[in-house]
């Protein structure tokens, strides 16, 4: 049986999610349950990651959080080459 998708609409709250599990192994057992996604979808998504990231990334070099900030800079750069 499928998962329930979040929402029958768009829900921006979870592409950033979907980009990420996009990246990985583990990917394809995640669109099993999912359903397919458009590519309008993953566009919104990779925008979203890389949003998110940037945001994070910012933060933890204003907090001197490293692992925060290094994190989020790998997370960029994973968004930026898929």
């Amino acid at each position: 049986m499928k998962a329930d998708r979040v929402t029958e609409s768009h829900d921006h709250a979870t592409e950033g999610f979907q980009h990420e599990a996009f990246l990985y192994a583990g990917r394809e057992e995640f669109l099993d349950e999912y359903g397919p996604v458009s590519d309008e979808s993953l566009l919104r998504a990779r925008v979203l990651a890389l949003d998110l990231n940037a945001v994070l990334a910012r933060y933890g070099r204003a907090e001197r959080q490293r692992r925060i900030e290094g994190e989020a800079l790998a997370g960029l750069a994973r968004a930026a080459s898929a």
